[in-house]
């Protein structure tokens, strides 16, 4: 926005400086004056037209950063911050559209260690009843996965707002994430 308000600020300066000019023309009828009043007008439109190129240049960049998918370790740090080197990303996908596509699905090999410091990132509980609902997650995220003893952890990062559901494998060296924010 710095290289935007300068010459929207030249736009509206040069506008109010063409209104006193036309006025003093008007005024003292004096056509040198109406001249300049529009020369300065000129330089107005021209500051505005920068203006408004600028911020159409800087929306185009905003939507196209906006919907160029992240990558798999883009979507983890995102998550949990950069990742140990020991984590192997398996499968993932990202939230597209806020609001209508609203789940991040993660499913990456990974160590005991990068497990802590997951764990570290929020207050998970443990949950044996919680069954994520298996008819919405694709197979690739499937807690099956993970085998029998696998273990769901879960966390409210934002109260009625945003949660993590975490599925591990007993060892510490599978993880499955489901991240919801509404």
């Amino acid at each position: 926005m710095s290289t935007i308000l300068p010459w929207v600020l030249a736009a509206i300066g040069l506008g109010a400086l063409c209104m006193v000019l036309f006025i003093w023309a008007i005024l003292a009828r004096k056509f040198s004056v109406l001249y300049a009043a529009l020369v300065v007008l000129a330089f107005s439109g021209l500051a505005g037209a920068v203006a408004m190129y600028r911020f159409a240049e800087r929306s185009v960049d905003e939507l196209r950063a906006l919907t160029t998918p992240r990558t798999g370790p883009e979507v983890y740090t995102a998550l949990f911050g950069p990742p140990d080197p020991c984590v192997h990303l398996i499968a993932f996908d990202d939230a597209l559209l806020p609001k209508l596509d609203n789940v991040i699905h993660l499913h990456a090999r990974t160590c005991p260690a990068e497990v802590r410091r997951i764990l570290a990132t929020a207050t998970y509980t443990r949950d044996s009843t919680a069954a994520y609902a298996a008819d919405n997650v694709p197979a690739r995220f499937a807690t099956t996965l993970l085998g029998s003893d696998a273990i769901t952890l879960q966390a409210t990062l934002v109260e009625g707002k945003h949660w993590r559901t975490l599925h591990l494998r007993a060892d510490s060296t599978a993880l499955i994430v489901h991240d919801i924010a509404d």
